[in-house]
């Protein structure tokens, strides 16, 4: 939960990789031959790639970590200068970002986030995003037969999507997984032969794109367990692979095709090489988002901390913290508002519920701070017109905001106890606090014959799922473990 607190949220987690791109004017499409008829240029498509390069930078922070954006970028443009359209300037960024993620814009535009870095095992991995997301640029594929007005709208609701713009503003976010739905199985698999070809003709086995596409897959077999662990419906991958993909007929066709490309140069896949490159890369969540330790929030700079019930697990967006009941039954939601210099804590929550009649209402007094709490009736929450417990806190500069409901109305007066112990539980970081506050790092380590990921589990700051997590790091979920001398990666 960061304090800009007007941004919109973005993805949690975008488990396809979306891209755009545009063609240019009446043309053969240099990938398939066929005669395309659009109404924008390749100039208009440059154009409208730097307009949306800014917004994205308004969305997203450009990782600091200028080595590993040169080592990108090395490898994007030695892919892109294998493409279709080797004269279009292709810019490779690192976004510092926690969500899977890989997409592009128009003009060439190519974005990495460290989340999905972080899941990578290979420079041949990379490459094959990269690659991927370079040939859903030359294949031209989200606006063919399309006017130039079209296609600033249609790109216009993309970026809204990739950016979290269009996230439901009303009580509560969606919780769970958010998903970009790709372009559908023919055009992504297109992609991916673009891909494969791209990879081969400059040393790679085209199967690697078998390996990135394996970790999406994988992203959706976890996504899957957790949901069932959890007792709700999962939101997953968009589903062009019901088996692995490595058992896929049309994959594995047009990777095989891609192997006419080889050129005899026979590159390693460079995994200690990659792996070294991310290590000290941070892992989830900033210090500026704060940091999730099991039901407990920690933020450095807002001098907080936050316990939330005990079984219950924390959504970070940007702009609000979420606690989760196990079965999705019960949320509270906290944001943070600048406060007036004059208001009390009553006139603070009667003003930011406008005209909504409260009842219950009650003062409040913890750890050196006033508030106050009320019920009123929201029309629209995640669960339909529900009762919301309303509680509000003047604390420094900023009003932290709390509001609390359930699914059923009979577990409503249930709830209130955990509600007012999760509201009662911000307070100033303690010294052992602080350090709880910084924000994880992927480090390496060399695997012993005794290394398993169960052992490493148990000393690891993952605040859940964190076997799971340390296997999808690696490339082994759901069941791999280390073998000894093996480079791999954990999380400190």
């Amino acid at each position: 939960m960061l304090q800009r607190i007007s941004i919109t949220r973005p993805l949690l987690l975008t488990l396809s990789l979306t891209a755009f791109a545009l063609l240019g004017g009446c043309a053969v499409n240099p990938v398939s031959g066929d005669q395309d008829f659009v109404l924008m240029t390749e100039d208009q498509e440059i154009q409208a790639g730097k307009r949306y390069h800014k917004e994205i930078l308004k969305q997203y922070k450009v990782l600091e970590n200028p080595a590993l954006q040169d080592y990108v970028d090395n490898i994007g443009q030695e892919l892109a200068r294998q493409s279709h359209r080797k004269k279009l300037p292709f810019y490779f960024t690192v976004l510092d970002s926690p969500e899977v993620n890989a997409f592009a814009l128009p003009g060439g535009y190519i974005y990495i986030t460290r989340g999905i870095m972080a899941y990578l095992n290979s420079e041949a991995e990379l490459a094959g995003v990269l690659g991927h997301e370079i040939g859903h640029v030359t294949a031209r594929h989200s606006v063919r037969q399309q006017s130039t007005s079209q296609v600033t709208g249609l790109l216009g609701g993309i970026l809204n999507v990739a950016t979290g713009q269009d996230a439901n503003r009303g009580l509560f976010s969606q919780v769970g997984f958010a998903l970009s739905q790709g372009y559908g199985r023919d055009h992504e698999l297109e992609a991916d032969k673009l891909g494969a070809e791209y990879l081969a003709r400059i040393g790679y086995s085209p199967d690697s794109m078998i390996d990135v596409v394996t970790v999406l897959k994988n992203q959706e077999l976890f996504e899957r367990e957790r949901a069932k662990t959890e007792g709700r419906a999962a939101q997953t991958y968009h589903g062009l692979f019901a088996s692995h993909p490595s058992n896929d007929k049309r994959l594995r066709k047009v990777i095989k095709a891609a192997k006419k490309f080889q050129t005899g140069q026979d590159r390693d896949i460079g995994r200690d090489t990659y792996l070294r490159k991310i290590e000290d890369v941070l892992f989830g969540q900033n210090s500026d988002d704060g940091v999730v330790r099991g039901n407990k929030f920690y933020h450095a700079s807002l001098d907080a901390s936050l316990t939330g019930p005990e079984d219950w697990f924390i959504e970070n967006a940007s702009d609000r913290l979420i606690f989760v009941a196990p079965k999705q039954d019960a949320l509270i939601q906290v944001t943070l508002k600048p406060r007036g210099e004059s208001e009390s804590p009553q006139e603070f929550l009667e003003q930011h519920l406008k005209r909504r009649e409260l009842q219950d209402t009650r003062t409040l007094s913890a750890n050196s701070m006033s508030g106050y709490s009320a019920v009123a009736t929201v029309d629209k929450t995640p669960f339909g017109k529900r009762k919301v417990r309303y509680s509000v806190w003047l604390r420094n500069e900023f009003a932290w905001i709390f509001a609390a409901t359930t699914k059923e109305h009979v577990d409503f007066e249930l709830l209130d106890p955990k509600i007012s112990k999760t509201v009662s539980s911000l307070k100033p970081l303690n010294s052992a606090e602080r350090k709880l506050a910084e924000p994880v790092k992927l480090k390496l380590v060399r695997a012993k014959s005794s290394t398993t990921y169960k052992k490493l589990a148990q000393d690891s700051p993952l605040p859940s799922y964190a076997e799971s997590r340390l296997r999808l790091i690696n490339g082994q979920y759901p069941d791999g473990e280390p073998q000894a001398g093996e480079l791999i990666k954990i999380v400190q």
